[in-house]
């Protein structure tokens, strides 16, 4: 029986849905795919930027360094994570808490950094690659659990699935994980319940970066995700079943996956590289990096800091963009829903801030 209520997925209007008969990967057609539509003309909306918070000290506890990231809980608490800790700072750029000393016992960190992803408002759950444990704390920093990973899980992203299960994206060597990039997790017990995200269970080590993905909620018990180095946007379920396949042709974004010796991966300048999606009931959000007009002015030691954020929202009912921007800053990934988005800045006194914002839509 299928414990993942797919079948009650909303219809799509003028999309086919491919849904899985059930029958072993390997046997199964791929999905129809989708060509998303560019804009007619000039897209229905437009996008702008606003600061929400902005956090980091210039000495002392509260600072940060340029390789965390900013996220913001839906009371207003933004989390500075980095790969010793996580500080947390009220909306005003108090510092409330500090998290995860460095260490090799319960709660502290081995330095290595891992998957950071919120449970519930206040509580988030973060996994540490260095002592294989994950862990749930609150915002106050207490410890509420930790148990060691099953296998070791080395990616990026951490969905919550239900407060006790989560999604998480990674990469396995096991011969049971390969190929599939994405995980249903019981963050109690560290057992991994399924792997899904892959037709064929196909996989090449010595192209382990392609088959990197940026995952987030989908309707129904699904989830989405988007191949980093390729505009290819698919639906899964925790059973393996594709639902969805969504392709963006652009003449800046090679289709990395179709051409791999065309592209090697890394590149000078980089190739464009999808680095988060965000997705609600009828949106979906897309955010790309891809390298400035002046990336041959620039020492590639720096490079993160001359990338471009390139923003797209597309109607995925309908398979429409319906907003395109670029912008000079090089945004991080969603922190949330929304077009929650975060910034590394650095002052003139060479202190570095965090600043989360919201990158929204807004009509002409």
């Amino acid at each position: 029986m299928n414990k993942w209520p797919t079948h009650r997925l909303p219809a799509l209007g003028a999309l086919t849905l491919a849904i899985g008969s059930g029958v072993q990967a390997q046997e199964r057609p791929i999905a129809d795919e989708i060509l998303i539509a560019p804009c007619d003309g000039r897209c229905p909306f437009t996008l702008a930027v606003e600061v929400v918070a902005e956090v980091g000290h210039d000495a002392g506890p509260g600072m940060v360094d340029g390789l965390s990231n900013a996220v913001m809980d839906s009371s207003g608490r933004v989390y500075v994570v980095g790969r010793e800790g996580v500080q947390v700072f009220a909306p005003d750029g108090t510092l409330l808490s500090a998290i995860g000393r460095p260490g090799e016992g319960p709660g502290e960190m081995g330095g290595s950094g891992g998957a950071f992803g919120f449970v519930e408002d206040g509580v988030f759950v973060m996994t540490d690659i260095a002592r294989r444990v994950i862990m749930r704390f609150d915002w106050e920093g207490r410890l509420l659990h930790e148990v060691r990973m099953s296998e070791l899980m080395q990616g990026a992203y951490l969905i919550p699935w239900d407060g006790t299960l989560a999604v998480h994206e990674t990469t396995f060597y096991s011969p049971e994980r390969i190929g599939y990039p994405l995980h249903l997790v019981d963050l109690a017990t560290g057992e991994i319940e399924a792997s899904f995200g892959s037709l064929t269970g196909e996989y090449d080590w010595d192209r382990e970066r392609i088959q990197e993905v940026a995952p987030a909620r989908g309707p129904d018990g699904t989830v989405w995700m988007a191949r980093n180095h390729a505009y290819r946007i698919e639906l899964w379920s925790p059973d393996n079943q594709l639902h969805l396949s969504m392709r963006r042709s652009l003449e800046w974004f090679p289709d990395a996956l179709d051409d791999l010796d065309g592209h090697p991966l890394p590149t000078d300048p980089p190739e464009p590289r999808i680095t988060g999606i965000s997705a609600d009931d009828s949106l979906m959000w897309v955010m790309v990096h891809r390298a400035g007009e002046d990336w041959e002015e620039v020492d590639p030691r720096h490079f993160l800091e001359r990338l471009d954020t390139h923003v797209e929202v597309i109607d995925w009912r309908r398979g429409h963009v319906i907003a395109s921007r670029r912008f000079d800053e090089p945004y991080l990934g969603w922190t949330g829903p929304g077009g929650l988005s975060a910034e590394i800045v650095t002052t003139g006194r060479g202190s570095v801030r965090n600043r989360v914002v919201r990158i929204r839509l807004s009509s002409w």
